[in-house]
């Protein structure tokens, strides 16, 4: 009985396996070109690896692993983009009202860990004007979590580029890089 179970187990592992795929984390370096986001980044180090997950059009880059620090670009569209306050954002929107509205659905989004927004200001993406905030959450241990983002409307879309890691070591430790990649972006249509 103990050996069919084992049998089982393994079989059913093993489907799980196939049926996520095993096309996940690639190692990445270089220019990249993103079809799904319309954007190009250059990467330069060659130790990232990354993961396009073209169904929730979010592309991850880490260096270290995901809990440790994450890069992440997430495309949305403006009838969907703020998922805790359900507001829809105009595709014409001022980059400060922008703001706005992203700060009160982060703020509902992470309404039970300790919230901050650190810093709110105007930023620029290629040639897209853009808006910058910084915000600290409380992860489930009470860690930091600092996170680094930029938003901009492209192509009737949210996008969302952000730097998320704990605040005691590995934020310093790669924000310069997330800069230069920040720095890199390209849009195309």
């Amino acid at each position: 009985m103990k050996k069919s179970t084992n049998i089982n187990l393994l079989l059913i592992v093993s489907i799980i396996f196939l049926l996520s795929g095993c096309a996940g984390w690639k190692n990445v370096s270089g220019v990249q070109k993103i079809n799904s986001q319309k954007i190009t980044l250059n990467l330069n180090d060659k130790n990232w690896h990354a993961f396009d997950d073209e169904i929730s059009q979010m592309y991850t880059l880490t260096k270290d692993g995901v809990t440790l620090q994450q890069i992440f670009i997430k495309k949305s569209p403006l009838n969907k983009a703020l998922l805790s306050s359900k507001k829809s954002i105009q595709k014409d929107i001022l980059p400060h009202e922008l703001a706005e509205l992203i700060i009160e659905d982060l703020k509902l989004a992470n309404e039970m860990k300790s919230f901050k927004v650190l810093v709110n200001k105007p930023d620029q993406i290629d040639s897209k004007d853009a808006v910058q905030i910084i915000s600290q959450v409380k992860d489930e241990f009470d860690n930091l979590i600092k996170i680094n983002s930029t938003y901009f409307i492209y192509d009737d879309s949210l996008y969302s580029l952000s730097y998320l890691a704990p605040n005691q070591y590995f934020y310093n430790k790669d924000i310069e890089k997330f800069q230069d990649i920040k720095k890199s972006i390209k849009l195309s249509l």
